[in-house]
């Protein structure tokens, strides 16, 4: 959906999805002495990211420390540039209309909140800049860091905006994207976190990640609260993404993952099943004339019309 991934150009990091390698995050204040302290490592990090996934950094980084009030103050002012309430409402009506909401359901209400319950930090390609929340541990920060730091990376030798807009028109085809640019960060930050081991020769980390979720239910009550739809939607980038990138280390390393940006996915069927993309497996195109019953209802109007998934493409009329 737009609206979701407008918000996950935002960069915020989905906390649980790493603490497959870590006990129980507590979150609380961090102390401005340590957040001070972690904003000079922020360089070294930079720098080591660039070494683990041979990106080159190509100019200097602005950081920043940002409180949690900040954080959803920020998400609330990015939604509304990202989508006009038309938008929105059409985002609203399509998920009613597959039943995966509630009739009264609030979309941006709940967006802000549910990512504003997840943000430990994110980098933001608008403003090239590495935004720290105040209220996580320094351990979990520095964690964050392996992983936004990398979108800076990736940001400054492919342009993520760039990268992410070209296909904005197909929901299926930017999913895809999105996987390769968390999948891509995610597996740096393990990586970086189980070295020297290679995480090419790691068994599939995927069946792995159950625990994880139970995790999010365990942790964040906004996440817990949620409609499946989107619980599935926040994770798919990092869970799959990640399985993805670890086939693609396996045909080349970190050289053929970030080839990836100049030649991503079309579809999430290749994010889901990464031979198909590596083996070049075609993918049958599919498309739907328009039914002609419901452009005659009284009533009813024709709201939009996308690709969901690489192997379906749906309608939605409403009132």
């Amino acid at each position: 959906m737009k609206n979701l991934r407008a918000l996950q150009r935002l960069w915020l990091s989905l906390v649980a999805v790493f603490l497959l390698l870590l006990p129980p995050l507590h979150i609380s204040a961090a102390p401005q002495s340590a957040s001070q302290d972690l904003l000079g490592q922020a360089d070294l990090i930079l720098q080591q990211m660039s070494e683990l996934t041979g990106l080159p950094i190509k100019s200097s980084l602005k950081k920043q420390i940002i409180s949690r009030a900040e954080v959803e103050k920020y998400l609330a002012e990015n939604l509304r540039v990202e989508m006009t309430p038309q938008e929105i409402h059409i985002q609203e009506a399509t998920l009613r209309a597959f039943g995966l909401v509630s009739p009264d359901f609030d979309l941006e209400k709940f967006l802000i909140s549910f990512y504003t319950e997840q943000a430990a930090g994110f980098y933001d390609p608008h403003r090239k800049t590495m935004f720290i929340a105040d209220w996580v541990e320094p351990d979990m920060q520095r964690l964050v860091l392996a992983h936004e730091l990398t979108h800076a990376l990736q940001d400054q030798n492919f342009d993520l905006e760039k990268f992410l807009k070209a296909v904005r028109p197909d929901d299926d085809a930017s999913n895809a994207r999105q996987a390769v640019v968390e999948g891509h960060a995610t597996a740096a930050m393990i990586q970086q976190l189980i070295a020297p081991m290679k995480l090419e020769d790691m068994p599939s980390l995927e069946p792995l990640m159950a625990p994880v979720i139970q995790q999010q239910l365990e942790e964040f009550p906004a996440f817990n609260r949620a409609p499946f739809f989107f619980r599935l939607q926040a994770l798919f980038p990092y869970i799959e993404g990640m399985g993805f990138m670890q086939r693609g280390l396996q045909a080349g390393g970190w050289k053929r993952l970030n080839s990836l940006f100049n030649d991503p996915p079309k579809t999430t069927r290749e994010i889901f099943e990464p031979q198909a993309y590596f083996e070049k497996q075609p993918v049958p195109k599919v498309s739907l004339p328009h039914p002609a019953p419901l452009t005659g209802i009284r009533g009813l109007n024709f709201l939009t019309e996308n690709t969901r998934v690489s192997w379906a493409t749906t309608r939605c009329w409403a009132n």
